[in-house]
């Protein structure tokens, strides 16, 4: 048996130095958490899809500031959703042409029920496997480059 070596604590700092397979483990730990505390304020599924990704391309954009507590990025990603729901909006237009290029799901692998209505309709994502779908971005700025939300002291 033995016990996992990937933890929250080991994976996010490989993360933040671009290692994929870290990034998709964090994604695979929490992404069912995060989605079902955006389906508390967002209804349909497509959106709260959209904005559960929203949630970890902030903790990707804000990689350097994102804090691992009590050796869990849980807290972190709970007030982010609190901040991206909250923001969608901006966020939507901000990360349009990256939800864009991401593929739609090609076959079921699980299906979460938090309620009848969303009975059957949700495809559990695989972000290696989404993420190495998507075309590079075309040269130029990107999000990486793109000042703090916070520096102007809204969050």
């Amino acid at each position: 048996m033995g016990t996992d070596p990937h933890s929250d604590e080991t994976d996010w700092p490989s993360a933040r130095s671009g290692d994929s397979d870290a990034f998709a483990r964090v994604w695979d730990r929490h992404r069912d958490d995060v989605f079902a505390q955006v389906l508390t304020a967002v209804t349909d599924a497509r959106q709260a899809e959209d904005v559960t990704a929203m949630v970890f391309l902030e903790a990707w954009r804000r990689r350097s500031a994102v804090k691992v507590v009590d050796g869990s990025l849980r807290s972190w990603l709970s007030g982010s959703v609190r901040d991206v729901v909250r923001s969608r909006g901006k966020l939507a237009k901000k990360y349009a042409p990256l939800l864009e290029r991401l593929p739609e799901p090609v076959a079921p692998t699980r299906t979460v029920t938090p309620g009848p209505a969303l009975e059957g309709q949700y495809v559990e994502p695989d972000p290696k496997r989404d993420l190495d779908a998507v075309a590079p971005p075309a040269p130029g700025p990107g999000i990486a480059d793109e000042p703090d939300l916070d520096a102007g002291g809204a969050r």
